[in-house]
């Protein structure tokens, strides 16, 4: 049996995709992927992905520019996406929206109806009306993974508010089967569709992610070391919360490692934001990305995990990224920002770290320095999250609901 996935973006910029792939792999169905690629580099690390799983299937429709056709798909493209936004000041249809949250919606749908499946999974909302079209035409069940509760998302109140509400209404109820990237999004979706139940399927990684190698606790000759990492690195995200605390007395010797793309603007944002807090730019170091093997082992060199969400817009106030999974994996202490699904995480495993309002750098400051003043508490915190890692947090466990949806659901036919 065949089961598709479809996202609007990059493979590699989605690794719950991934992990759902090589899932379904190992149980045995045969795995078809379609994704688009739009960034040269990011489309590198895609194909790394595909050539190391080539049993997948995979259906590109590139238009980085990298290419002569990807060049035209790209001018055509633009072409297409200026005429739809004007055609879209008076045309309010679900199929005008679609095309607003993935200009490459109808495309990706010819392409999976071209061939045969047994089961459609959607991430991200701008693949689901593809996946709802391809459904039908194949007469196979449609499951939709809410990785964002995206009418939490800030492009929700924007000039195209309309169509994001529009394509939620229309096909989330079309779906057979959903479930969510945290108990927080998956209520929050609950009341808008409660004829659905998002079962909380979250962020975790196998458990070859769980390393061992973990630096010692810090000493006179290691300072107690900080740890943060996303797609880009920008302002108003919690960083300036940890800059703030590493300028406190008693955090004199505190290291921030930050991974992620950094713009040249933001780079002096954040270096005069560290000078100016009582000069700590000397203990920040800026990383690129790097590749999710390597990204766990980078991490388990550190001491303290910052999982720095902000409770606005709505959706990061109900997410549980894969910070913290990773955080866990490394035998991390956490640093949680009180955000409604954080603070409940905290709440049922307070022993991996300590939760902040967001904004009291104060208060952030003040444990820190205590992790140094009482090593044993930094090793209890760790100690704690590795043991989660291995018992509970990691993907052969919750993997585990993904599959029983998708027992439940083969073979029965697709809501009207």
């Amino acid at each position: 049996m065949t089961i598709t996935l479809v996202t609007p973006g990059h493979l590699s910029s989605n690794p719950r995709l991934v992990k759902e792939a090589q899932l379904f792999a190992k149980a045995g169905y045969q795995v078809r992927i379609f994704c688009t690629w739009y960034l040269s580099w990011q489309a590198a690390h895609d194909q790394q992905l595909i050539n190391r799983h080539s049993d997948w299937q995979v259906t590109v429709t590139d238009w980085t520019g990298g290419s002569f056709f990807s060049r035209l798909n790209r001018l055509w493209s633009a072409v297409q996406n200026r005429w739809n936004r004007l055609i879209s000041r008076w045309d309010h249809s679900p199929r005008r929206a679609a095309l607003l949250l993935n200009r490459h919606v109808w495309r990706q749908s010819r392409q999976m109806t071209r061939v045969p499946t047994d089961l459609i999974i959607a991430h991200n909302l701008g693949a689901l009306p593809a996946a709802i079209r391809a459904g039908r035409s194949h007469k196979v069940p449609v499951c939709f993974d809410a990785e964002d509760f995206h009418r939490g998302e800030p492009v929700a109140s924007g000039p195209d508010g309309w169509a994001l509400h529009l394509v939620e209404n229309t096909f989330i109820p079309a779906c057979h089967a959903t479930w969510s990237a945290s108990p927080s999004i998956g209520a929050a979706y609950q009341t808008l569709f409660p004829s659905l139940a998002f079962t909380p399927v979250l962020n975790v990684f196998p458990e070859a992610a769980i390393t061992n190698n973990r630096i010692q606790d810090p000493s006179a000759e290691s300072p107690l070391k900080l740890f943060w990492f996303s797609q880009t690195i920008g302002r108003d995200r919690g960083l300036e919360d940890v800059l703030r605390a590493m300028s406190a007395p008693g955090c004199e010797t505190l290291h921030l490692t930050l991974v992620g793309f950094l713009s040249r603007e933001d780079e002096v944002y954040f270096r005069n934001l560290a000078g100016s807090a009582e000069n700590i730019s000397g203990r920040i170091t800026f990383l690129k990305p790097v590749e999710e093997k390597e990204l766990f082992s980078l991490a388990a060199q550190h001491h303290v995990g910052l999982a720095l969400e902000r409770p606005a817009p709505l959706n990061r106030d109900l997410c549980l990224t894969n910070k913290i999974f990773t955080y866990l994996c490394g035998g991390m202490a956490i640093a949680y920002s009180a955000t409604t699904a954080q603070t409940a995480f905290y709440h049922d495993h307070p022993k991996t770290g300590f939760l902040y309002e967001p904004g009291d750098s104060k208060a952030l400051a003040g444990w820190l320095s205590s992790l140094l003043q009482h090593p044993d508490r930094l090793s209890a915190h760790r100690q704690a999250s590795l043991e989660l890692a291995i018992h509970r947090y990691h993907w052969e466990k919750e993997g585990i609901r993904v599959l029983s949806i998708i027992e439940s659901v083969m073979g029965k036919p697709l809501p009207s």
